[in-house]
C-alpha cells in the first residue's frame, strides 16, 4: 500500500474526503516523529514499537579493498514488533 492508497482506504474508513483524511495522515506522522525525536517511545497496541536509539561508532571493513574505515556514531530509530503480531505472522506462514 502506498501512500495514496492509505489516504484514501484512511478517508473512506472515517467518512471523510482525501483532503482532510491526507492531513490527519500528516500530522499523526508529525506528531509521531516529534515523539520519537524527543526520545519517547512510540506504542501501537498489537503492532509494535519505536524508538529512538544511540548507535556507537565502529570500524568496518570493506568487502573488496579490505582498508578499514571508521563509521561514525548516530540516531536511529528502532522498531520492535509487538509478539502478537509475530504470533499471527507465524500462524500464516504454517
Amino acid at each position: 500500500m502506498n501512500n495514496k492508497e492509505l489516504i484514501s482506504e484512511l478517508g473512506v474508513k472515517l467518512g471523510v474526503s482525501q483532503k482532510n483524511a491526507g492531513e490527519l495522515l500528516k500530522s499523526f506522522v508529525c506528531l509521531i516523529s516529534e515523539q520519537v525525536i524527543e526520545g519517547n517511545q512510540v506504542n501501537f497496541l498489537n503492532v509494535g514499537m519505536l524508538e529512538k536509539q544511540y548507535r556507537e561508532q565502529r570500524i568496518s571493513v570493506h568487502p573488496t579493498s579490505k582498508k578499514r574505515f571508521l563509521v561514525p556514531s548516530k540516531m536511529v530509530v528502532d522498531f520492535k514488533t509487538a509478539s502478537t503480531l509475530k504470533n499471527h505472522l507465524k500462524t500464516l506462514t504454517s
